[in-house]
């Protein structure tokens, strides 16, 4: 078994945690939106969550992909 702290990858997948997050707090804001259609600050929110979280989510699996692929191959 090899030393995994060399990997750069391990890092950046502290982010799933906060992407994960500001995923379901987009949903749970347009959810509350749909209710309230009068209230401007809430759609903005809504707006810009749901607008932030597609451009974080993917990044950490898609870095430690590649680990996992090169621990699979026996090197």
């Amino acid at each position: 078994m090899s030393d995994f702290s060399s990997y750069h990858t391990f890092k950046v997948t502290a982010l799933l945690p906060f992407s994960c997050a500001l995923l379901v707090s987009a949903f749970a804001t347009r959810g509350y939106g749909a209710f309230h259609p009068d209230d401007a600050q809430v759609y903005t929110a809504s707006t810009l969550l749901t607008y932030m979280s597609p451009y974080v989510f993917p990044y950490p699996p898609l870095l430690t992909l590649p680990l996992l692929l090169q621990r699979g191959t026996g090197d």
